[in-house]
C-alpha cells in the first residue's frame, strides 16, 4: 500500500464528516445566543456568563481530552477512528439537547443551558481532536496532507452554508426542537460513512509512558504552535459580528428572513476558497496568504462601517469580501497544526498528537466563545430587549460589533503573526523527512 496516497472514497467521507459537523457548528455559532435570548428569555448577560464559564472548564477539559488522545491505543491498532465513531452519534444528540429548554422556572433554563452547554462542549472536543490528526496518518506526504483537508475545510463550507440557509426557515415552519432533531439526523447521517472508509496508514513510534507533565513541557516547547493559536485568540478577541450578524439582520435590516441570504454571502467563500486553496498555498505560501487575506479583512471591514447599510447590495458585497478574508484563516488552521506538530516532533521527538490538536480545538471553542461573550455583555450594556423595536444606541452597538470591534484583535494578530511566526514550507518538508523514520 502507497502510504501517501489516499483513496477518493476516503477524501470524501473525510469531507463527509467536516460537512456533518460544521453543519451543527455553524447552527451553533450563529443561533444559539439568540435562541438563548429570544426563544428561552435567557437575558443576554446571562447567556454570555455560560459562555465564559463554559470557556473556563474548557481550558482544563481539552487538553486532558488531548492527553487521553494520546495515551489510549485501541486492539485493533487504529488510533484515532473509534473517538470518531462515538462522536458520529453523541455529537448530534448533544446538538438536540442543547437546543431543547423543558425547564418553567428561569433558575431551571439557566440550568439546563448550562449544563446542555458544557455537555456539547465537551463532546465537540472529542470530535475535533481525532479528526483533525486522523490525516497526518492516512498520509506522511505534507502535499497529500493539504488535498485531504481541503477537502475537509470544503465540505465544512459546504456544510455550514446548508445550515445556515436552511434553520431559520425550518424553526419558522416546524419550531426549534424538531428543526434541531433533522439537522442531527441530517449531520449524522453525513458523518458516519467516514467510521467505513478511512485508512490509518501510517504508524508512528509513540512512547506511552509520556507523563502529562512531559507533554505540556513539550506544548510550550512548541513556540509556533502557542503563537498561531494565539494569533487565532487574539483575532477574535474582538470579533463579535460572527455572534451578532444575526441581531443586525433582524434588527438593523428589519427583515429576519434575510438571514439565510446574508449568511450565503458570508458563507460562500467557506465553499469556494477550499477548492482553490492549495494552489494559493503554493503560489504564497501560508504565511503570506494568512496575512493577505487577514488585511483584506481589515480594510473592508472599515470601509462597510463607513459606507454604512442603507444599501442592501452594498451590505451583501461587504459581507461576502469581509468573510472570505476572515475564512480563509480559519480555514488554514488545520494546516498551521500539522506543520506545528512537525516542529514540536523535531524538538521533542515526541508527537503527541492529541494535545497538540486539542490546542486548536480549545482556540477554537474559545473563538467562539469570545465572540458570543463580548457581543452578549456589549448587547446587555447598551440595554438590548428581545424581541422589540431597539433604541438608536443598541442599533449603533449592533453595527459597531459587525464592523469596526472586530479590527482591533485582528491588527494584533497581523502584527504578531508578520513578526514571529517563521515556519515556510521547505522547512516543514525537511521536519517531515527528518521524522518519517517512526513510519
Amino acid at each position: 500500500m502507497n502510504k501517501s496516497v489516499t483513496s477518493r472514497g476516503e477524501r470524501l467521507t473525510y469531507g463527509g464528516y467536516f460537512w456533518g459537523q460544521n453543519f451543527i457548528l455553524i447552527i451553533v455559532l450563529q443561533f444559539l445566543m439568540i435562541f438563548y435570548t429570544d426563544v428561552v428569555g435567557l437575558s443576554a448577560a446571562s447567556a454570555g456568563l455560560i459562555f465564559l464559564i463554559a470557556r473556563i472548564w474548557d481550558a482544563v477539559n481539552d487538553p486532558i481530552m488531548g492527553i487521553i488522545v494520546d495515551k489510549v491505543s485501541f486492539k485493533n491498532g487504529e488510533k484515532f477512528k473509534p473517538w470518531i465513531t462515538a462522536v458520529i452519534f453523541l455529537l448530534p444528540l448533544a446538538t438536540i439537547l442543547l437546543f431543547m429548554n423543558p425547564a418553567s422556572s428561569m433558575t431551571g433554563k439557566l440550568t439546563w443551558a448550562f449544563i446542555t452547554y458544557i455537555l456539547w462542549g465537551m463532546i465537540y472536543t472529542v470530535s475535533d481532536i481525532p479528526i483533525f490528526a486522523l490525516a497526518t496518518v492516512m498520509t506522511g506526504n505534507q502535499d497529500e496532507r493539504v488535498r485531504i483537508i481541503s477537502v475537509g475545510r470544503l465540505a465544512a463550507g459546504i456544510g455550514a452554508l446548508v445550515g445556515v440557509i436552511i434553520i431559520t426557515p425550518l424553526t419558522v415552519t416546524l419550531g426549534w426542537t424538531p428543526a434541531i432533531i433533522i439537522v442531527a439526523l441530517i449531520a449524522m447521517a453525513v458523518m458516519l460513512p467516514l467510521k467505513f472508509k478511512a485508512v490509518e496508514r501510517i504508524s508512528y513510534q509513540r512512547d506511552s509512558s509520556t507523563s502529562m507533565k512531559e507533554m505540556f513541557k513539550g506544548l510550550l516547547k512548541n513556540r509556533y504552535l502557542m503563537l498561531i493559536y494565539a494569533v487565532i485568540i487574539i483575532s477574535n478577541l474582538t470579533n463579535t459580528g460572527s455572534a451578532t450578524i444575526v441581531y443586525f439582520v433582524k434588527y438593523n435590516l428589519g427583515n429576519e428572513m434575510l438571514i439565510p441570504m446574508i449568511s450565503l454571502a458570508g458563507a460562500s467563500s467557506a465553499i469556494l476558497l477550499p477548492i482553490f486553496l492549495p494552489k494559493l498555498i503554493r503560489i504564497f505560501g501560508k504565511r503570506m496568504l494568512f496575512l493577505l487575506l487577514m488585511s483584506i479583512s481589515i480594510v473592508s471591514s472599515i470601509l462597510f462601517y463607513f459606507i454604512g447599510y442603507s444599501s442592501l447590495p452594498l451590505v451583501f458585497i461587504f459581507i461576502a469580501l469581509k468573510y472570505m478574508a476572515l475564512n480563509l484563516p480559519i480555514l488554514m488552521m488545520a494546516m498551521f497544526t500539522s506543520d506545528c506538530l512537525e516542529y514540536g516532533y523535531s524538538r521533542t521527538k515526541k508527537r503527541n498528537e492529541g494535545i497538540v490538536f486539542s490546542v486548536q480545538t480549545f482556540s477554537i471553542k474559545m473563538t467562539l466563545a469570545l465572540q458570543g461573550i463580548m457581543g452578549a455583555f456589549a448587547l446587555a450594556r447598551a440595554g438590548y430587549a428581545a424581541n422589540q423595536v431597539q433604541s438608536t444606541e443598541v442599533l449603533n452597538e449592533i453595527w459597531r460589533m459587525n464592523t469596526l470591534y472586530p479590527v482591533a484583535g485582528q491588527i494584533v494578530a497581523v502584527v504578531l503573526f508578520y513578526f514571529f511566526y517563521k515556519l515556510s514550507e521547505s522547512r516543514v518538508a525537511k521536519l517531515v523527512v527528518a521524522g518519517s523514520d517512526g513510519q
